[in-house]
């Protein structure tokens, strides 16, 4: 019986040349002016803000919780398919009512008729203000997150964005949004 050997250099030239990666759940997407750009939604989870350095919360809610009074998509909310990476994160994406468009600006849009709530659901709504919930977004699989300032000055940004703000005291719910995609051409 006679043994072969190839030398290690002779394997490494066999091996195709690549300039690509793969990311496992992220896929590139193209997308021409026009096109609907998918913004999902995930849960509402408690956050750190500038008013202090500390979560004060460990249980997050679905957004679609009848007391925070989301607009649902006409069609109702469907579950999107995750990763194994969000699945063992605990998140729970969801369509939403927002409707973006590649390359157009669009002005003030009302997604829903206006939300009358309860006693119980605003003060629940108060609750999670106060302590510093966070709405989690999703644009084309990507998290939409805000700018947040470290107690020592340092700018990063945080995913997701506050629910709502305290003033003088009192928490005033978010309900007003600014959508502002960037994109790589």
């Amino acid at each position: 019986m006679r043994a072969s050997y190839t030398p290690p250099g002779v394997l490494l030239a066999l091996l195709p040349l690549t300039s690509a990666f793969y990311l496992p759940g992220i896929t590139p997407t193209n997308y021409s002016p026009g096109d609907l750009v998918p913004l999902h939604v995930n849960h509402v989870t408690p956050s750190f803000s500038a008013r202090s350095p500390n979560t004060k919360s460990v249980f997050s809610f679905d957004y679609y919780h009848h007391s925070f009074g989301f607009c649902p998509p006409e069609a109702g909310p469907e579950y999107v398919s995750e990763s194994l990476g969000s699945i063992l994160f605990g998140d729970r994406i969801q369509t939403s009512p927002f409707q973006l468009r590649m390359l157009e600006n669009e002005g003030c849009r009302a997604v829903c008729d206006e939300v009358q709530m309860e006693g119980r659901d605003a003060k629940f709504v108060n609750r999670r203000i106060m302590l510093d919930y966070n709405l989690n977004w999703l644009v084309d699989g990507l998290p939409a997150g805000q700018r947040f300032e470290t107690p020592d000055g340092l700018e990063v940004y945080e995913p997701g964005f506050a629910l709502g703000r305290v003033v003088d005291g009192r928490p005033q719910v978010h309900n007003h949004y600014d959508i502002m995609v960037d994109y790589h051409q």
